[in-house]
């Protein structure tokens, strides 16, 4: 399946930020959902016809349950979900160490690093 058939669901962060790399993620050809905090994320989610297929969490998440928190939601919830999450410390690192399947890359983001973690979710899950 192509980029152009996969749908990434970006979760918190900077707001700034989290619009550059959905930018970026439409110029490699993702679909891009957005969710600002971890409540809007999950009720997209839980929606019977959510097009997300893998969705990319930023762990220091300022609003809600928190990007760690969200990343178990997933896992729970969602286990046919591919998870990223973005993280810039020891302490979230070893949060989601825990996490079976849960895919990590530090901060601050390369966006071709992300877009090559993306796809190598993507390929891992057909």
């Amino acid at each position: 399946m192509s980029a152009l058939n996969r749908t990434v669901l970006l979760a918190g962060g900077d707001p700034d930020l989290q619009r550059a790399l959905a930018d970026h993620l439409q110029i490699c050809s993702f679909k891009v959902l957005q969710a600002d905090c971890p409540v809007d994320a999950m009720q997209l989610l839980e929606e019977p016809d959510c097009p997300a297929d893998l969705v990319f969490i930023d762990a220091s998440m300022a609003r809600g349950a928190g990007g760690i928190s969200l990343a178990r939601w997933v896992t729970e919830n969602r286990s046919d979900m591919a998870v990223i999450v973005a993280m810039d410390d020891s302490a979230e690192r070893e949060a989601t160490d825990e996490l079976d399947g849960l895919e990590s890359i530090g901060k601050p983001l390369d966006y071709r690093h992300v877009t090559e973690k993306i796809r190598n979710a993507f390929a891992r899950n057909r």
